[in-house]
């Protein structure tokens, strides 16, 4: 049976939140079994106040659930606790600045229920350009491991992923991002993943955070971290061009952390 679940973490930003909830609900109203998880990171801007009053209605209905987490756990934790709070056979996980397609839903849904990928990954649109993300394929594709490290064409999709999936293989939080790694153990352990040609979402490809000297620290270290776990894990499975890319990526975070740690003076 096809059941979704569509967990949109917050942190800051109330402002832009409101689109994809919008988006979200708007789904809702057109899938029989779906339901739709609010995970407020610690936020500290009104973002949880800003939603509670605003879906006051669908709160009080069930329709949509609001979790406050105490601590901030960056977006791949609260994600992971949105999966935990979820009660769906599938999880769209929907960054707070984007927005889902209201007329590809059903076609998601139909998708959905035809595949037994661990996860399956939906075409996106620049929000600012309306072009599409990537290359596109005539019609659905595999994504094996292989292809997932090495031969991904497809640019930022939206994932949407089997529960057992993602409580099996969790993000990994210390990393604060870089998805991908979560997604190569899935597909690794559970078989390949499916490329939809089904165009499901629009992303906002902006910069909406101003990067302290700190934070560019924190970055480069966890680039360094996230290049040595795909090199370590999975280097049989990567083409040797990929092997350099990993290899020189992770030189040059190390590069970058130092200069951030150290920076000259003029």
């Amino acid at each position: 049976m096809t059941s979704l679940s569509i967990v949109v973490p917050t942190y800051q930003r109330s402002d832009l939140v409101g689109r994809a909830l919008d988006s979200a609900l708007a789904w809702l109203s057109m899938l029989s079994e779906a339901e739709l998880i609010v995970v407020d990171d610690a936020s500290t801007d009104g973002t949880a106040e800003v939603i509670s009053a605003r879906y006051r209605a669908e709160l009080e209905s069930g329709k949509m659930t609001l979790h406050r987490l105490v601590k901030n756990r960056g977006v791949t934790g609260a994600k992971n606790a949105g999966a935990a709070f979820a009660s769906n056979a599938w999880i769209v996980f929907l960054d707070s600045d984007d927005r889902l397609i209201p007329e590809a839903a059903l076609d998601v849904w139909d998708e959905l229920r035809d595949t037994a990928a661990p996860v399956v990954f939906f075409r996106c649109t620049d929000m600012a350009s309306g072009e599409l993300i990537g290359a596109c394929p005539p019609a659905a594709a595999e994504g094996g491991l292989r292809t997932l490290l090495s031969g991904w064409r497809w640019g930022e999709c939206l994932p949407v992923v089997r529960r057992e999936a993602a409580l099996a293989f969790p993000y990994a939080e210390e990393l604060r991002g870089y998805e991908g790694l979560a997604y190569a153990r899935m597909v690794a352990a559970l078989g390949p993943a499916r490329v939809s040609a089904v165009v499901a979402r629009r992303y906002d490809a902006g910069n909406h955070g101003r990067e302290t000297t700190a934070s560019r620290l924190s970055r480069w270290r966890r680039h360094q971290h996230y290049t040595e776990t795909m090199l370590s894990e999975f280097f049989p499975h990567l083409s040797p061009r990929m092997v350099v890319r990993y290899a020189l990526s992770n030189l040059r975070a190390r590069f970058d952390g130092l200069r951030a740690a150290f920076p000259t003076r003029g």
